[in-house]
């Protein structure tokens, strides 16, 4: 467990190093999402492939360029296989999948439901 000093200090560490491309324009805020009390190790990752993982998917919602989108679903599609998910996320029923397939489809109901649920800080962040 962290303390929220950790916390912050060590979502700077990681979002120094990030490892993920970002869309044009967009780069990981300073300073993480606000927690305080004891912090699970893994929120300091969470919120820096959150944002990362959000700010593709927004691309892949707002934009109607095909190569944009198409380089949008590729980021997503590697979040699973990031290093903090391999950690920390578990999806055994492939809902993250069957999401992007859905979206490759046409269908971005569940895409758009989890941006409009999940993506809080970062639409804070990037004024959306």
């Amino acid at each position: 467990m962290l303390n929220s000093k950790e916390y912050v200090e060590l979502y700077k560490q990681i979002a120094a190093s990030f490892p993920e491309e970002l869309p044009p324009g967009v780069t990981l805020p300073d300073e993480p999402p606000h927690m305080d009390g004891n912090i699970g190790d893994g929120n300091a990752g969470a919120a820096a492939y959150f944002f990362w993982n959000c700010s593709w998917e927004d691309v892949y919602l707002s934009s109607q360029d095909p190569a944009a989108q198409a380089t949008a679903m590729r980021n997503m599609r590697k979040f699973q296989l990031t290093d903090w998910a391999l950690a920390h996320y578990s999806d055994p029923d492939g809902i993250w999948d069957k999401a992007l397939d859905a979206a490759e489809l046409g269908d971005l109901t569940q895409l758009r439901g989890w941006y409009d649920s999940d993506c809080g800080y970062y639409r804070e962040v990037e004024g959306k």
